[in-house]
């Protein structure tokens, strides 16, 4: 998990390394403490398991700030393993306590826990992680109540449903979410998913889609959210985004960011990769403001069919090819537009940024 892999050959009891092509690449960095284990009680008595990444450098008797990763899925989960789109010793050297809970529908815990999240989204998943969240928090190396979470795909689900359902979370990012369920069933390529998942069809099963849906409690949303998305994602398409922040504002909820790549980030490469993990890291340890505010930036203006909507920001370093949208509450239609239409080349295509 805080080591990029190499190749090894295991004879009997001799374990030899044959590889070393990351060595040098990483001579210089300190890339923290071995992952560590947690297991709570869940509710209905089951175990429930998480990793923990404590951030390099931390001296006893100090305390860090906690993010949450949720892994996606549902039916994944978190392993010891070393990765590039949600790579936890990133988070570790910003200085967080990365808490990586595997909740209801990880696989690798049997087959009733992985099946226990079908119908179920928010339920036992919510759950597992609070009770996750509330065990981390008494560890002496945690800043109790100073925690933010992240999570893609279904994390980037069970994210928005933390917002409709608790304001415990500093600051919230929510990558490639599925933010309303009907629009999940008319938009996926994965088209026998939401069937499975939430028993048949929207309308021959309306209250399941409405129950699990985030969309449905958008109204009790507080927590400063971080969308981020890729334009070329089929799985869960870019709409789920452009809808969460559109809603939001319609309903005159605090500000929030959408950071659109151009790309999709089912299988990002490896410069997606960097730009995602850049704007993740907008999320200075702690501030959930920076949410909203983050780093130093310059306007720009939008132009869509001809008309400027909203307004946009580019980071002042050079070849930051990525737009970070801000939609204030409480704005008339006419001046909301269609911002979620803007497409974002490798080179910024369609942008003005008044250069």
């Amino acid at each position: 998990m805080n080591r990029p892999p190499e190749l090894f050959r295991l004879a009997g009891d001799k374990l030899t390394r044959l590889t070393a092509f990351n060595q040098e690449q990483y001579a210089g960095l300190d890339l923290g403490h071995v992952p560590e284990e947690l297991w709570v009680d869940a509710k209905d008595g089951a175990k429930v398991q998480s990793w923990i990444l404590k951030p390099p450098g931390l001296e006893p008797g100090k305390k860090a700030p906690l993010v949450v990763l949720i892994h996606g899925g549902p039916q994944g989960s978190w392993a010891d393993l070393w990765g590039m789109r949600w790579n936890p010793s990133v988070w570790a050297a910003r200085g967080w306590v990365v808490l990586m809970p595997n909740v209801r529908g990880s696989v690798g815990y049997g087959a009733k826990f992985t099946d226990q999240i079908s119908k179920d989204w928010g339920g036992l998943a919510y759950d597992d992680l609070l009770r996750s969240v509330d065990a981390v928090e008494k560890l002496s190396f945690v800043q109790a109540g100073n925690a933010c979470a992240a999570g893609a795909s279904f994390g980037g689900y069970l994210t928005d449903w933390l917002n409709g359902h608790t304001d415990r979370f500093k600051c919230l990012v929510t990558h490639s979410g599925v933010f309303d369920l009907r629009s999940m069933y008319g938009g996926s390529e994965e088209l026998w998913f939401p069937e499975f998942e939430f028993g048949g069809t929207y309308w021959d099963n309306p209250e399941s889609y409405a129950k699990w849906s985030p969309s449905s409690y958008v109204k009790e949303f507080k927590t400063p959210t971080l969308v981020t998305h890729g334009e070329l994602d089929f799985r869960v398409p870019f709409e789920h985004a452009a809808e969460h922040l559109e809603v939001r504002r319609l309903a005159g909820l605090d500000r929030s960011d959408l950071l659109a790549l151009s790309e999709g980030v089912r299988g990002v490469d490896r410069h997606g990769g960097q730009r995602l993990g850049r704007g993740h890291l907008q999320l200075e340890a702690g501030h959930g403001q920076d949410v909203q505010e983050a780093g130093r930036r310059r306007r720009a203006r939008v132009e869509v069919g001809g008309q400027g909507h909203g307004h946009a920001t580019l980071d002042e370093r050079p070849r930051r090819r990525e737009l970070v949208m801000h939609q204030e509450p409480g704005r008339g239609r006419q001046e909301r537009g269609h911002d979620r239409v803007v497409r974002l080349g490798g080179t910024g295509e369609g942008i003005d940024s008044g250069r």
